[in-house]
C-alpha cells in the first residue's frame, strides 16, 4: 500500500477538523492512526473510505487519485475495493451473521446466492464463527459482533481494510479476542490502515504510525521509532499520559 496526502481539508460547520494535511507514507502494509480525541482521525478514516469528500486537497492510493469530484457513483466504484469496519458494529439487526456477509457480497459486488453463501461461510469460518452463522447481532457478545462485522469486511477480499477503533465499545476480555483477529491479518499480509486508542497494540501492529492532534499529522514513521523517541512535543506529552498506566 502507498498512500499520499495533499494539502487534505476538511470543515464541520465551520470548525476545521483537518488542516492542509500532507504526508507522503512508504510502501507499507499497516498504517495505525493515533493522537487525543477530536484530532481529526476518525474524520481522515471516513475520506481515506470515501465516506466523506475534503474540501480542498487530494488523496492517492497506490498511485491513483480518489475521484472525489465524480461524485457518488465514482465513490461507490472506490469503496466496493474497500472493507471497512465501524465502532458500532454496523450490522444489520435482523439479519443473521451468516445473511450479514451474504447480502453485500449479492447486492454490492454481484455474486450470486449460493456463492455467496459459500464464501461467507467459510469467511465466518475462518473467524471461528461458523458455530454462531444463524445467530442474530442481539444473540452475539460484543467480541463476536465485531469479528462479524471484520468477517464482512473482509468477504470480498478488498484491496484495502480500515478500522475505526473496532474495540472502543468492548470490555478487556472482548477487545484481547478482535486484536488477535486483526494481528492474525496482519500476518497474513492484509494492507489496513487503524484508528486505535490501544497504544501496545499499534506499537506491536503497526508498519507506521500517524500522530494526528489538532487537525494535523505532526509526524509520523516506523511504530518503533515513533514511540521510542517521539519528535513533537505534542506526541511526547499524548504518550506519556496514555502509557503512564
Amino acid at each position: 500500500m502507498n498512500l499520499s496526502l495533499r494539502a487534505l481539508s476538511k470543515a464541520f460547520a465551520g470548525k476545521t477538523v483537518l488542516d492542509a494535511i500532507t504526508a507522503e507514507f512508504p510502501p507499507l502494509r499497516s498504517l495505525v492512526l493515533i493522537g487525543p480525541s477530536g484530532g481529526g482521525k476518525s474524520t481522515l478514516l471516513r475520506i481515506l473510505a470515501g465516506l466523506e469528500t475534503p474540501d480542498s486537497g487530494t488523496v492517492a492510493l497506490d498511485g491513483e487519485p480518489v475521484d472525489f469530484a465524480g461524485g457518488e457513483p465514482a465513490l461507490l466504484r472506490y469503496r466496493r475495493q474497500l472493507g471497512i469496519v465501524f465502532q458500532a458494529f454496523n450490522l444489520f439487526p435482523h439479519l443473521t451473521a451468516l445473511e450479514n456477509l451474504t447480502l453485500p457480497l449479492v447486492q454490492a459486488h454481484s455474486q450470486s446466492p449460493q456463492d455467496a453463501r459459500d464464501v461467507a461461510q467459510t469467511t465466518l469460518a475462518r473467524f471461528g464463527l461458523a458455530d454462531h452463522a444463524h445467530k442474530k447481532p442481539a444473540e452475539l457478545s460484543g467480541g463476536q459482533k465485531q469479528r462479524v462485522a471484520i468477517a464482512r469486511a473482509l468477504a470480498h477480499k478488498p484491496r484495502l481494510l480500515l478500522l475505526d477503533e473496532p474495540t472502543s465499545a468492548l470490555d478487556p476480555e472482548m477487545t484481547a479476542e478482535v486484536l488477535d483477529a486483526i494481528e492474525e491479518l496482519k500476518a497474513e499480509g492484509r494492507h489496513f490502515v487503524l484508528v486505535t486508542h490501544e497504544m501496545g497494540f499499534a506499537r506491536e501492529v503497526a508498519d507506521e504510525v500517524a500522530f494526528l492532534a489538532n487537525g494535523k499529522i505532526l509526524e509520523h514513521g516506523p511504530a518503533d521509532a515513533l514511540f521510542a523517541t517521539p519528535q513533537t512535543a505534542e506526541c511526547r506529552r499524548f504518550l506519556s499520559r496514555v502509557l503512564r498506566h
